[in-house]
């Protein structure tokens, strides 16, 4: 899953041609596929590593809590432990 944030990629010369050819040939089959190798896959590439699940920000909100209790807490329990705490992530 993406981040959504601004991000830029480059696209190589042949990337560039094949990108005029879809516009030219309103070809909706190759669109896709190019959106997915050429767009989606670089921007999920450039994003590796840099990926945090929104659950992390919970834990690290949660402190000083058992972090083993954590995954047995269903999510009225998470929210309620991190408002007493004064977090405003629920």
């Amino acid at each position: 899953m993406l981040e959504i944030r601004k991000t830029a990629i480059a696209l190589e010369e042949e990337e560039l041609l094949e990108l005029e050819r879809i516009v030219i040939d309103r070809d909706e089959k190759d669109a896709l596929v190019f959106l997915k190798k050429s767009v989606y896959d670089k921007v999920a590439r450039s994003q590796q590593g840099r990926l945090k699940s929104h659950l992390d920000t919970i834990v690290q909100s949660l402190g000083k809590l058992n972090e083993k209790a954590i995954p047995r807490m269903r999510g009225k329990e998470i929210c309620k432990a991190l408002l007493s705490r004064g977090e405003t992530l629920c």
